[in-house]
């Protein structure tokens, strides 16, 4: 099936190649829908002790000493990569611990899409962020790092992350040239407000 290929060395390799051949100017967008989990890690920036992860499909295969969870860490090597190249870089996280047409209406099902701890714990060499006030970067994310990302069941086979089915409705009735901010609150006002998800706050950094 085509989520077979979604490894981790496919991903990464992806994400690298994209760093290779973008240029100076490029608008590059990361999205990402799937699961989301922690790891334990060495790291002393980390006060919680844990790292985030997105989830391949081959997580399942990871042991120990054969860690399969991408972590925050490796990620942030990638979005470094690019900002060095001089792009644009928009990065959408809809996955748990990660940062519509809702209508007011709570779907017929709600579940999280959050993982246990992966096992093992990394000793991985500390990565600089990007500055937070970088004006060529901008993450979107689905909730708080401390917190669950829910998908919802519409029925007739149609199942998104709440988060994105809310990110598409307030960009489909945003004007042309309205600030990220202000669409960032409404699409914040319809997962807390609308969709009844529960504790899911989405973040903007």
């Amino acid at each position: 099936t085509e989520d077979d290929v979604a490894t981790r060395e496919r991903i990464l390799s992806e994400l690298n190649k994209l760093v290779k051949v973008s240029e100076a100017g490029d608008v590059v967008v990361i999205y990402y829908f799937g699961h989301g989990s922690r790891i334990k890690t060495k790291s002393k920036t980390e006060v919680d002790s844990l790292d985030e992860t997105i989830v391949p499909c081959d997580a399942w295969k990871g042991t120990d000493k054969d860690i399969r969870d991408i972590r925050d860490k490796e990620l942030l090597k990638i979005y470094n990569g690019l900002l060095a190249k001089g792009v644009h870089l928009i990065v959408i996280f809809d996955s748990c611990h990660s940062g519509g047409t809702a209508r007011g209406l709570r779907p017929k099902k709600m579940v999280s899409r959050e993982l246990e701890i992966a096992p093992g714990i990394v000793d991985d060499p500390e990565v600089n962020p990007p500055p937070v006030d970088n004006p060529n970067i901008l993450f979107l994310m689905a909730c708080r790092s401390t917190q669950s990302a829910t998908e919802s069941d519409w029925g007739n086979n149609t199942v998104s992350g709440a988060y994105t089915s809310a990110l598409v409705q307030g960009l489909s009735y945003a004007p042309v040239n309205e600030p990220i901010s202000d669409i960032f609150e409404s699409v914040r006002s319809i997962v807390i407000d609308r969709m009844n998800v529960g504790n899911q706050e989405p973040e903007i950094l």
